[in-house]
């Protein structure tokens, strides 16, 4: 992406991720995720489409949230999904 510093924003991301003082759950975005898909993803999509754009990590986004609900944690704090599409083995 033009003029963004790669680097240094993966540094920065990591310090976050590393922060013990940044308790911001993986679980509390995606329960609050619903609010979030109109506001920020539909207005880029939108876009993409518009113009022509690829919508693949976009599209991604949205059946990882469309599937979440049913994601549950089982005792090893595995994900664990259920689509109803058949057993992984």
């Amino acid at each position: 992406m033009p003029g963004v510093d790669l680097a240094g924003y993966k540094c920065t991301l990591l310090e976050r991720f590393v922060n013990p003082q940044i308790r911001d759950t993986i679980a509390r975005l995606c329960a609050q995720s619903s609010d979030r898909i109109p506001k920020f993803l539909l207005p880029v999509i939108r876009r993409q489409l518009a113009t022509g754009g690829e919508i693949k990590r976009s599209a991604a986004v949205v059946a990882s949230w469309a599937v979440t609900p049913k994601a549950s944690t089982n005792r090893e704090s595995r994900l664990t999904w259920s689509t109803g599409i058949g057993t992984a083995s």
